[in-house]
């Protein structure tokens, strides 16, 4: 009776070393069906007319989210796309870029929403710019068809330390914009010191009455 307990213990422990074994080639990338949307984003990103795939990335999890590309259009320049997967978010209908050029960002939303990317089609920077491009934005392909026209409007607004105001009835953000690379790295890292980020938009000047950055008054 005991050899055959040690024999049942022996079998459960192979098995559950055989688990995480097989848990562990599936998140860190080992499963071919772990990145086969990846694979197939960069297979659409190069086959794009002028599009060369330079690095491709997402964040390790049950599944590869938030895959970003970092790509470079002939004769035109750089481009760094967010949140492709079609499981997390709305790709290829939403169009999120960290980076073009050599311009990367930061926005700060009267809702209390930070970020270092902006949503070109749609969303609050996504509108507000769409009315400077004058295009409308869906696809990746409109990104990449337009970007000599979205380059030229990100260059001709305030870069840092000067801050872009935009406001109207619906919405209210400050657009920072930075002369230099964004990381090409998991979005969820830029969440690192992220405080200051919200500590900053707190001593900005907001004129929306429904704002979320106001202070609470000191206790009497």
């Amino acid at each position: 009776m005991k050899t055959i307990k040690l024999i049942c213990l022996a079998i459960i422990s192979v098995i559950a070393v055989y688990g995480l074994f097989a848990a562990a080639l599936y998140i860190y990338g080992k499963s071919p069906f772990y990145n086969a949307e990846l694979r197939k984003i960069w297979k659409e990103l190069n086959e794009m007319n002028g599009v060369t795939v330079q690095n491709i990335w997402g964040h390790h999890d049950l599944s590869l989210e938030e895959i970003s590309a970092a790509i470079t259009i002939e004769g035109k320049g750089e481009m760094v796309l967010n949140n492709l997967s079609k499981d997390v978010y709305d790709y290829p209908q939403r169009v999120i870029i960290s980076q073009i050029g050599n311009y990367s960002f930061t926005w700060y939303a009267y809702n209390g929403g930070v970020g270092h990317s902006i949503d070109i089609g749609t969303g609050t920077c996504g509108a507000a710019l769409n009315q400077l491009i004058g295009v409308h934005i869906n696809t990746v392909s409109d990104v990449i068809n337009h970007y000599d026209r979205i380059y030229q409007v990100i260059d001709s607004l305030k870069r840092h330390q000067e801050l872009n105001h935009f406001v109207t009835d619906n919405y209210e953000f400050y657009l920072l914009i930075k002369d230099e690379k964004a990381k090409q790295q998991d979005p969820i890292y830029c969440l690192v010191d992220v405080e200051d980020d919200f500590e900053f938009a707190r001593t900005l000047t907001w004129e929306r009455n429904d704002n979320s950055w106001e202070k609470s008054p000191e206790p009497q």
